[in-house]
């Protein structure tokens, strides 16, 4: 009947303003990352219908000031224990995943197919690391000289990405974390180092939702990223 008709269309029309109010007051989640694999790993995040979720890619550098100055809402990256990420009194961080420090390595590299590398065996490797004073850096030094050598350090790279392009030249190797070989495309194995890397959400509670961080952080935790294995591209 007509006027059936009309109601329906009335209630469908109801139905979708209350849809688009819904969305238009959903609150945007400014969450930076440094890693495409944490990129790719948020690509499946169920969002939730109060949210609308942006995600900005930045170096590791950069999160943490994006952060304070309130450009970010949410950071997702790794500490390894730096001096300079300090975080407010106010700001909470929560540990996604503890990733153990070890060997990267191009693909095609001699390395490349050794199915067990100990550390006195890089003796004659042209190593390539983050500048002195840096956590990884000093890790190598350390570990490098607890087995009785220096390790000659052909590179240095400021940055994620400048270390990517680095080892892209396949001459040098470096240390890092699982995700950090599967972001460059490198191959990564374990060299008994006792270091480990944690991968962290930072975040102030008072520009966020209740629950929307605890969601992110345990769709993180259960990604298949931490076990998959990491292909050699570089």
């Amino acid at each position: 009947m007509p006027h059936l008709r009309a109601i329906d269309a009335s209630m469908s029309i109801i139905e979708r303003k209350a849809k688009d109010s819904a969305t238009s007051k959903a609150a945007p989640l400014l969450l930076g990352v440094e890693s495409t694999a944490l990129l790719d790993a948020l690509a499946d995040y169920p969002t939730p219908p109060n949210v609308k979720l942006q995600i900005v890619m930045a170096e590791s550098e950069s999160l943490l000031p994006s952060l304070l100055s309130g450009s970010l809402h949410l950071a997702i990256t790794t500490d390894p224990g730096e001096s300079s990420k300090k975080f407010p009194t106010g700001f909470r961080i929560a540990t996604i995943r503890e990733q153990e420090v070890g060997l990267v390595f191009p693909s095609n590299h001699e390395l490349d197919g050794t199915s067990k590398i100990h550390l006195n065996d890089l003796k004659n490797e042209q190593w390539s690391s983050y500048p002195p004073g840096t956590a990884l850096h000093d890790t190598l030094i350390q570990a490098c000289k607890s087995v009785g050598f220096i390790p000659h350090i052909r590179y240095f790279a400021t940055s994620e990405v400048g270390m990517g392009r680095i080892l892209a030249r396949k001459d040098s190797v470096s240390l890092g974390t699982q995700l950090f070989a599967a972001d460059v495309g490198g191959q990564w194995q374990s060299i008994g180092l006792p270091s480990a890397c944690r991968v962290i959400a930072a975040w102030n509670p008072s520009r966020i939702r209740p629950g929307v961080v605890e969601s992110v952080v345990k769709h993180l935790r259960m990604h298949s990223i931490w076990t998959a294995a990491v292909p050699g591209r570089i």
